[in-house]
């Protein structure tokens, strides 16, 4: 039966064909992505990558715009260069599935910086974007400054403390050590000690503690905590006279005074000065 139809058809001279799948319309695929650090240095160059997809059911380019401004406010409405807004790619053609790296030649201040990128069509209607990435740029820090606190201990006489950064890093005292068992007997030494050359952290709280060894037969131990332009906190002085500390009666003949132990626990309370 179907031959005599198709007989019939031919005879009538119709063409005829088998229909296939109808084709599909090519659909416009664009996206467009942004990646940059966090956060850089004053100095650094920023390393922008901007990754994008561009079909156009056309085949025509699309048209891509790559800026930026200062502060963190969202991307523009409208694309165009200006007082607050800054372009470094305007409008260069791309197709297909691809990335392009900018790196900004001229270093940031420091600040927020919010970068945008768009994909727009010839006539510059947007197809995607924007998409949007926010830098800030950080100064570089300033290297601490020395700061010295005075004040005085509880016998009265001076104290002072010097802090770098979050250290301690020496302090000085005057104080009467009361000695027992020395060769000749003495009462008390006059001590005037300056620790240097040391470095005793300070913590979160604003504590530290730490000792030293300041000259022979000597050891201080100090303790104490920071608190805004304050410190305090108590010494302990341990004088242990041997040859080599140089210690002599104050009357004649100033016999050296060897043996026994000079010792004393003071507190002491200072203010930062400017």
């Amino acid at each position: 039966m179907w031959c005599s139809v198709l007989a019939a058809l031919a005879a009538t001279g119709v063409s005829t064909a088998i229909a296939g799948a109808r084709p599909t319309a090519a659909r416009s695929r664009n996206a467009v992505s942004l990646s940059a650090p966090v956060s850089i240095g004053e100095n650094a160059r920023l390393k922008l990558v901007v990754r994008y997809t561009a079909i156009e059911d056309d085949r025509s380019p699309a048209l891509l715009w790559v800026g930026y401004r200062h502060g963190s406010s969202a991307c523009p409405v409208v694309i165009a260069a200006g007082a607050t807004f800054t372009l470094i790619e305007s409008g260069a053609e791309v197709t297909g599935t691809a990335a392009k790296t900018y790196r900004e030649p001229a270093p940031l201040a420091p600040g927020e910086y919010r970068f945008c990128a768009w994909l727009t069509d010839a006539q510059t209607t947007i197809l995607v974007g924007p998409a949007s990435v926010l830098v800030r740029v950080t100064a570089p820090a300033r290297p601490p400054v020395e700061e010295s606190y005075t004040g005085r201990t509880s016998n009265g006489q001076r104290f002072g403390l010097g802090v770098l950064g979050r250290s301690v890093i020496g302090f000085s005292f005057q104080a009467k050590l009361p000695c027992t068992g020395t060769h000749p007997e003495m009462t008390y030494v006059d001590w005037d000690r300056t620790v240097e050359n040391i470095r005793l952290p300070i913590s979160r709280s604003g504590l530290f503690q730490g000792t030293a060894k300041t000259s022979p037969g000597n050891t201080t131990a100090i303790r104490g905590r920071l608190s805004g332009r304050h410190v305090s906190g108590t010494l302990t002085d341990v004088l242990k006279p041997v040859r080599a500390s140089q210690i002599t009666l104050e009357a004649p003949p100033h016999a050296l005074v060897t043996g026994g132990v000079c010792r004393a626990m003071l507190s002491f309370s200072a203010t930062l000065r400017r």
